[in-house]
């Protein structure tokens, strides 16, 4: 019997591939001699979903690494060794394809079958070997292009370099077999259609050279003369199109000649760039050489097939073990099992288990067994607008601050709910993130560093946001793929300053609270604290809404003193204001632009201007007026003094973040309009793909499922455990993970708990406002009730008798606007908008941070 493994194993999700046992059993074992515990399970029929132990690549690529530092032509060599052993493995590959296997025994069947098994156990050893040899080589040149860049300041190029570097400088087989198509198709066409001799004989060449290519496995029909024939049909503008390819791959090396000669890179960063340059190629070349091997081993299969008189498919699933039996004992495989395994099979080999299951029961206990996901007890935190386009984004606290911070979260549980996302992490994992910002928050000038780097980070991402919408039009898909990971690339890194603001937020407002009431009472000021502290956090600094609402009634007095009458020159200052803040409302790709329509609305809506414009002033100047008297008060406690000076600081800064991505999705926009009009769908439908989804059609022209778009279009959920992530569209599934995941008891309070932002008591009916769409429902004298207000929302706020929110803090926009309009605040009471429901009266008493249900 098979002994258990001690431990569980982590299995990490590694590939989807087809998987006979014929070609599987030798592959697997080649990465359980390198360490690599493996587990493959069946997807659809044929494929197979690989997973991997996480442990086994880590350890092996560290010792990778240890030779490749000890070793001074370790990469080059094995580099060549790979090569060498590729063409061995095709050449054997070749040559049992060319035997005349019936005049062949069993026995010597039997030798055939170990020839092919063993070349293919040490062809799968490449397999690894060069994803830690890549891995190390793309760091190796990432850090020394990134010295260089410094040293040049101008380290927002080193994405496009690296794309410059893993980009494809030679051709690979199938796109040889596209221009050799077309070459043909050109000859066809010189000769008005007609398939002359020679003609045909290329054509049968071409069949030769490259029928293997659609062999990922021994049970797949290579191409045949009919689909040559008819690719050739289908093949329009040859000469446009082989003149268009010839010149992508002039114009990459082109870029990587223009690139070295930019960069100087010293003799040991070239001989790695091109080292890098050499393995994108032979990560295509290894994987050429396996289908070219499932191509000429056919017959062998076919041969084994006849023998056990099951067809070429059953054949295909015979065992190593079972294959000696019956070609060397005579003991014919069990067919009901081989029928069996053709629908399922499933393969768990490690150091100590070694199990074929093709049991569905069996299969779906080892799984259960192997892969029962980890339990994860889940904390809501905030909620916002998400489509699929921003995956990457907000999954890169799992990635991005792990590497620029040192701490993150890798759990993460986005759940669909009144059309934004609240999201959740693990209730273990997220609060350490937070303890440890607020560590780090203490330390000298650390806010300051992170205002500064928010600062920096914003205007790379705009420009990395801007160049991937700018003149995108005519130019090729790679370049569109290189813009926009720069964009990606540029946003994740500018995402950490969005989960930072959060409990530097909180840092800053324990920290005034306590040094502020130590200050009072040592003067016996204690009765000022609410009075100092409503100063304190009152902002002063304008942000872009209130900047818009300034212009917008400036634009007002113009169209006044004009009689009412909008001018040419009224009308250009409109169309100015459009341009500089249309982008305000567009806080998700999928939302809509404020066009010059609402901004008449507005202007129509505006009464007395020049009163409101003085009014605004007034208030301003007392704010001011009002944070210097308390200032000069306490101006014997300089921490205290630095403290309000930085809080102030971020109170704007709070905003302006925000600003920054609206403004990075707003000026990415026609990136998506471009690719929507490549792909001729619509735009609302590009920006429900996924990013990978989006690179894989630019890459190789393939469009996602249209079905699954529309789907996700309605609902979608997106879970993260331990780097599996998966995005669910289909309405029962997302029911059945959010009751899963999120399956504790609902108590629905008659009393919520918040804190005050504003004082000052309410009461009223509850109207649930979960986004923006939903804004326009709000009434006079109506309680709001919100996950969190946004800038776009102060137009109606002022209608609201209070405000009650899921989330926030003293920095959050509904405590700075509550202030500011003098409306009764309790905010982060966490679930208001579930507990509470449109038209319940309740009693808002923000004083003490409560909302009480009367009826």
């Amino acid at each position: 019997m098979n002994k258990k493994p001690k431990q569980k194993i982590n299995w990490m999700k590694f590939i989807l591939r087809p998987l006979t046992i014929f070609k599987g059993e030798p592959f697997i074992e080649g990465w359980v001699k390198l360490g690599v515990d493996t587990l493959a399970i069946p997807e659809k029929r044929g494929e197979s979903q690989l997973y991997i132990d996480k442990k086994g690549p880590i350890e092996f690529g560290k010792k990778v690494v240890e030779k490749i530092k000890h070793k001074k032509n370790f990469v080059k060599e094995h580099i060549k060794e790979c090569y060498k052993t590729c063409e061995f493995f095709v050449r054997t590959g070749k040559d049992i394809g060319k035997t005349d296997l019936r005049k062949k025994s069993n026995r010597e069947l039997y030798k055939l079958f170990l020839q092919y098994y063993e070349r293919y156990i040490n062809y799968s050893l490449f397999l690894l070997v060069p994803i830690a040899i890549e891995q190390f080589v793309t760091k190796f040149v990432e850090e020394g292009i990134k010295k260089i860049l410094k040293r040049k300041k101008k380290l927002n190029l080193l994405q496009n370099y690296l794309n410059i570097f893993t980009t494809e400088t030679k051709m690979i087989e199938v796109k040889k077999d596209e221009v050799s198509l077309l070459k043909i198709k050109i000859e066809i066409e010189k000769s008005k259609g007609k398939i002359t001799s020679s003609i045909n004989k290329k054509i049968n060449e071409h069949i030769k050279g490259y029928c293997w290519i659609p062999v990922y496995d021994v049970t797949h029909k290579p191409w045949g003369k009919k689909d040559f024939s008819k690719r050739l049909k289908e093949i329009s503008n040859p000469k446009e199109k082989l003149k268009r390819i010839e010149k992508e791959f002039r114009k990459r090396k082109e870029e990587t000649q223009k690139a070295i000669k930019e960069l100087k890179p010293n003799k040991v960063l070239l001989n790695m760039i091109k080292i890098l340059q050499e393995y994108v190629f032979l990560r295509t070349y290894r994987t050429d050489a396996a289908r070219r091997v499932m191509y000429y081993i056919q017959p062998l299969v076919e041969e084994i097939g006849r023998r056990t008189k099951i067809t070429k498919e059953e054949a295909a699933y015979i065992t190593k073990e079972e294959m000696e039996e019956f070609l060397l004992k005579g003991k014919r495989p069990d067919i009901k099992t081989l029928k069996e395994r053709v629908k399922h099979y499933l393969t768990l080999r490690t150091k100590d288990v070694y199990k074929i299951v093709s049991d569905k029961k069996e299969i779906d206990k080892i799984v259960k067994q192997e892969l029962e996901p980890k339990k994860i007890k889940w904390i809501k935190t905030i909620s916002r607008y998400v489509v699929p386009q921003i995956l990457t984004i907000i999954l890169s606290p799992a990635t991005t601050f792990f590497k620029k911070l040192g701490i993150g979260f890798k759990n993460h549980l986005y759940v669909p709910e009144g059309g934004k996302h609240v999201f959740h992490y693990d209730v273990q994992e997220f609060p350490i993130f937070i303890k440890n910002i607020i560590k780090n928050a203490r330390k000298r000038n650390y806010i300051e560093k992170q205002i500064d780097t928010c600062i920096e980070d914003s205007k790379i991402l705009i420009k990395a946001s801007k160049a991937c919408s700018k003149n995108i039009k005519g130019k090729s898909n790679n370049k569109l793929i290189k813009f926009y990971l720069d964009y990606l690339e540029k946003f994740k890194e500018f995402y950490i300053h969005m989960w930072i603001a959060h409990p530097i937020e909180q840092y800053l407002e324990e920290t005034i609270k306590s040094e502020l009431e130590k200050e009072l009472n040592k003067k016996r000021e204690g009765n000022l604290f609410n009075r100092y502290f409503r100063v304190i956090t009152t902002k002063i600094k304008l942000i872009a809404l209130e900047g818009e609402e300034i212009e917008l009634f400036e634009i007002a007095l113009k169209i006044e003193e004009n009689n009412g009458k909008i001018n040419k020159g009224i009308d250009e200052l409109i169309e100015n204001h459009v341009r500089k803040y249309c982008w305000l409302p567009f806080y998700s790709f999928d939302l809509k632009l404020w066009d010059k329509k609402h901004f008449l609305d507005a202007l129509k809506e505006i009464k007395n201007p020049k009163q409101k414009l003085e009014k605004i002033s007034n208030e301003l100047d007392k704010k001011k007026k009002k944070l210097d008297q308390v200032k000069r008060n306490l101006k014997k406690n300089k921490k205290l003094i630095k403290l309000i000076d930085l809080l102030q600081e971020y109170l704007f800064f709070r905003t302006e973040r925000a600003d920054t991505m609206r403004r990075a999705f707003y000026y990415a926009r026609p990136f998506f309009t471009e690719v929507a009009n490549r792909m001729d769908w619509s735009y609302d439908n590009v920006v429900y793909t996924t990013p990978e989804e989006l690179v894989y059609f630019l890459r190789t022209g393939k469009f996602p499922d249209l079905n699954e778009i529309k789907e996700r279009q309605k609902q979608f959920l997106i879970i993260s455990k331990d780097g599996d992530t998966r995005l669910i569209s289909k309405k029962e599934e997302v029911e059945s993970i959010i009751k899963e995941e999120l399956k504790e008891e609902r108590v629905e309070p008659k009393i919520l708990k918040g804190n005050t932002a504003y004082p000052g008591i309410a009461v009223g009916t509850v109207r649930i406002i979960r986004s923006i769409k939903e804004i326009g429902k709000l009434k006079k004298g109506e309680i709001l009730v919100t996950p969190m207000t946004t800038p776009d929302m102060t137009i109606v706020i002022h209608k609201a008798a209070a405000i009650v929110t899921d989330e926030g803090g003293i920095t959050c926009h509904a405590a700075i606007c509550s202030r500011e309009l003098k409306i009764p605040c309790v905010i982060g009471t966490k679930n208001a908008t579930n507990v509470l429901k449109d038209g319940d009266l309740v009693k808002v008493d923000a004083t003490k941070g409560l909302v009480k249900k009367i009826k």
